[in-house]
């Protein structure tokens, strides 16, 4: 079965022994193969969002992240938009300039 289509700025590369789903260059998602042929995914990778699910194969953890991708699409860059600088794994949004 083919993967649906990435929107704009989504693409796969390798990472670590897996797949790894970028936007703009960050890691928004993992497809991590485990021993006995299943795969378990990370969406939402270096925010408060992070979660995980488990798929029969790498393939449909694929297909599984480059649907949550097309459907997502704006919400994903939002929140990727909104990490503070310095602050990759706080998932937390910038402070508009000012504030205290």
């Amino acid at each position: 079965m083919p993967r649906p289509a990435l929107p704009d700025q989504f693409d796969w590369r390798p990472h670590a022994g897996s797949d790894a789903l970028t936007f703009r260059g960050k890691i928004a998602g993992l497809v991590s193969p485990l021993p006995d042929g299943r795969a378990m995914t990370s969406r939402s990778v270096g925010t408060v969002k992070l979660t995980h699910e488990f798929h029969s194969t790498p393939e449909a953890g694929a297909r599984f992240l480059n649907a949550w991708a097309a459907k997502w699409h704006r919400e994903i860059e939002e929140l990727y938009d909104g990490l503070a600088t310095g602050e990759r794994w706080a998932g937390t949004r910038r402070q508009p300039s000012g504030a205290a």
